[in-house]
């Protein structure tokens, strides 16, 4: 586990950026020296005094640990994971998969999520690959994990999103809720609720997919009630598609009109992938309808 984040090379890396003093940086918080100190990596702070340091040179919490991140090697690889699976690189993912062989040994107290990490590697392998061997146990570990979560963050949201297509409907629909329970609205951080939209019209689509009507129309329901923000355009416009594919699957032929139009934006975007998996959906549906 990496115990030593270079928290100060940061701060200083955005307080010369915005061309602020030591001085001004330290104001009250701490002295000119201490600061130095910190930002050469000689001391430490706490985090009140970090927050506040943060708040001197207009820096918010987020900007600066989305910066420090990718002093982390294991968060840029489950960076480059994501990214290598979008473009269906088999040879990256496998590249990825032996570094993360390479790391769990020698990070013993951080080997039960490093394992999980790499599960989930290992299984987007599988969805490009079809005679990958996947170890099943290896996703019971994620099952097991995720059954004794109580608030839902950015991570477990991320790994019931991987794990959804392969999990039995019961499973599914059995996290689908603790994710969405009202207690997780406790979390009330942006990124996340965008993350719990998103996955909720994933485990939608997979629910429509195997003509689950209950369990699509509650789902429905729930996404109903969200006020989706301009700037959650992409998920508004994949949950009328969704919802348009609800109703051709159980009667109403007509909304197959809807998905056209919807797939239609997607592909002038230019969000190609997305829009060609809907294009081959729309064709299973209207070879269905006939």
């Amino acid at each position: 586990m990496q115990t030593n984040l270079p928290l100060g090379e940061t701060y200083k890396y955005f307080r010369t950026s915005k061309n602020f003093p030591l001085k001004e940086a330290a104001r009250e918080c701490i002295s000119i020296s201490q600061l130095s100190n910190f930002e050469r990596g000689k001391s430490i702070v706490s985090s009140l005094v970090l927050f506040h340091l943060l708040e001197n040179i207009n820096v918010s919490f987020h900007e600066f640990f989305y910066h420090l991140q990718y002093c982390n090697s294991q968060l840029n690889l489950l960076e480059e994971s994501n990214l290598a699976y979008s473009n269906n690189n088999l040879a990256h993912l496998k590249a990825i998969l032996k570094k993360y062989e390479s790391i769990i040994p020698k990070n013993p107290t951080s080997k039960n999520k490093l394992q999980m990490d790499k599960t989930c590697i290992e299984l987007a392998i599988s969805f490009i690959d079809t005679n990958y061997e996947l170890n099943s146990k290896n996703i019971q570990v994620i099952k097991q994990y995720l059954d004794g979560i109580k608030l839902w963050g950015e991570y477990e949201i991320s790994l019931l999103g991987t794990i959804a297509s392969i999990l039995d409907l019961g499973t599914l629909s059995k996290f689908s809720q603790r994710m969405l329970a009202p207690i997780q609205k406790k979390i009330n951080n942006p990124l996340t609720h965008k993350m719990r939209i998103h996955t909720s019209i994933d485990i939608l689509s997979i629910f429509i997919k195997n003509k689950q009507f209950t369990l699509s129309e509650e789902l429905i329901y729930y996404l109903e009630t969200l006020k989706f923000h301009e700037y959650d355009l992409f998920e508004k416009i994949y949950f009328t598609y969704q919802k348009a594919h609800f109703e051709v699957t159980f009667g109403n032929r007509t909304s197959l009109t809807i998905m056209k139009q919807c797939q239609l934006i997607f592909e002038f975007s230019e969000f190609y992938q997305i829009a060609q998996k809907m294009d081959e959906e729309i064709e299973n549906v209207e070879r269905s309808l006939k």
